[in-house]
């Protein structure tokens, strides 16, 4: 699951492993983000958060 704050511009990724979420943030400054269930596929930031 990912929580996306359009204001923080900031992108919070929820992953469920062994029983437990582990949470990554990332921002523009960190660019791109990886989708898990997609081997080779990522989300740059700046074309989600344009300014």
């Amino acid at each position: 699951m990912r929580i996306i704050d359009a204001v923080d511009k900031t992108v919070s990724a929820h992953m469920l492993k062994d029983g437990e979420y582990i949470v990554n943030a990332y921002g523009v400054e960190d660019e791109t983000v990886s989708v898990q269930i997609l081997n080779g596929c990522t989300i740059n930031l700046k074309d989600v958060f344009p300014y």
